[in-house]
């Protein structure tokens, strides 16, 4: 294990917390990524086993990351070596790609509205629409431990922004959705 994250350390494909990540892991997590021809549903239920949640969690996280950026890789978004330490990072890269760009931008969970002020603030053409999704009541029911029925609550009540391109539509995804229609873009 510790030749493989070496190499890659070398390589500038692994950061050095993440150098420190996979070595805390150990070696089920080091079979399964030197080969994936064995079991790897029986190793990752016998890591699952003795991992703390928290582990579980992190990896969780590293798997959605992994995906974002194969998906910034495929729309030729992402700089071979790119790291991103922070969400903004990444966000940084689609708005350079985005920003004078006509965009739809849709948000499936608003809470404060952090993720929204940002992307009205980075997309700069005024035909641009911004839609954000949420209760603002919190989660309908429990989603992870660490996510428990009602997280993320705001008092029914959606943040303010003032960009008269932002519209939110409050209500529970089910309900919201099934009657949205997807507004018209004009080139």
């Amino acid at each position: 294990m510790k030749q493989l994250s070496d190499s890659y350390q070398a390589n500038g494909l692994l950061s050095p917390p993440i150098q420190k990540y996979f070595t805390s892991v150990g070696r089920e997590l080091g079979k399964i990524m030197l080969n994936m021809n064995h079991n790897v549903k029986r190793s990752l239920a016998r890591l699952g086993g003795i991992a703390p949640v928290a582990t579980t969690r992190s990896l969780r996280r590293a798997a959605d990351l992994i995906d974002t950026a194969r998906w910034l890789r495929e729309h030729s978004m992402l700089p071979f070596k790119a790291s991103f330490p922070r969400r903004e990072s990444i966000f940084n890269v689609i708005a350079d790609a985005t920003r004078e760009r006509q965009v739809l931008y849709l948000e499936f969970g608003v809470f404060e509205g952090y993720s929204m002020r940002y992307w009205s603030k980075a997309l700069k053409n005024p035909r641009s629409i911004l839609h954000g999704f949420d209760s603002f009541e919190g989660l309908p029911e429990t989603w992870k431990e660490d996510h428990p029925r009602g997280r993320f609550a705001k008092g029914g009540a959606p943040p303010q922004i003032p960009d008269t391109r932002v519209t939110f539509f409050k209500g529970w995804f089910g309900e919201t959705l099934a009657n949205y229609t997807l507004p018209p873009m004009k080139n």
